[in-house]
């Protein structure tokens, strides 16, 4: 899955760490769980992961329709894991379809 890192030299790190401009302005483009990380050297260098999970999980899904049409089962089974994993980081927890894939794979 793409992720992007976007590096900010701010001079006021509190007002920056509490605002939710990240937020506004990238999930409408549908990139999600923006995790923020200090510089602990630098108290004005801040970086932002960014993720695109809901495009991530399309592909996934598509990947994993061509893994079972041609009978692969190692694929097949490394899909089911590669969307548990990516739905695990888009919303912090695994979900009834995470459970299920992991138990199918």
């Amino acid at each position: 899955m793409p992720k992007v890192v976007a590096h900010h030299d701010v001079k006021d790190r509190d007002h920056w760490l509490a605002s939710n401009v990240r937020e506004e302005l990238f999930g409408p483009l549908g990139i999600t769980n923006i995790r923020t990380f200090i510089d602990a050297s630098n108290a004005g260098k801040l970086a932002s992961l960014l993720g695109r999970y809901e495009e991530a999980e399309q592909h996934v899904l598509a990947a994993l329709e061509i893994a079972i049409a041609f009978g692969w089962n190692y694929h097949h089974a490394t899909t089911l894991f590669a969307l548990a994993q990516n739905r695990h980081r888009q919303n912090g927890a695994l979900d009834d379809d995470c459970t299920r894939w992991l138990t199918d794979a």
